[in-house]
């Protein structure tokens, strides 16, 4: 995954981002919850669809929780014990496919979370 958040940081550089956030879903969570620990410095925030790839190591994790997930993530309250969360919000619908299934709600949930993440 090394190479895939280097480029990243690259292209992001390239568009003149000195920070910016991240979000990942499936295995992108993944590369997101990387990105963010390896290189903390330029990760304003990160925004996850699958809670168990929250790293304890970042500040500012997120997690959208869809009802109909493949893998629903804990109880808030036990998350909580384990990952700084900044922010969870209980999606109405969707799933495990958000971007395709609510793409109008999963853009404003990233969008609001960013706004005040920066």
């Amino acid at each position: 995954m090394a190479r895939v958040e280097d480029i990243d940081v690259h292209f992001y550089h390239v568009l003149g981002y000195q920070r910016f956030g991240a979000q990942g879903g499936d295995w992108g969570s993944g590369v997101t919850r990387a990105l963010a620990h390896d290189h903390a410095d330029v990760v304003a925030a990160i925004h996850l669809n699958l809670i168990f790839y929250i790293n304890v190591v970042s500040d500012d994790p997120l997690l959208a929780a869809y009802p109909v997930e493949i893998i629903p993530p804990p109880p808030r309250q036990v998350a909580q014990l384990e990952f700084n969360i900044t922010r969870w919000t209980q999606m109405p619908a969707g799933g495990h496919f958000a971007v395709w299934e609510e793409p109008a709600a999963f853009a404003r949930e990233v969008a609001a979370f960013f706004a005040v993440n920066r």
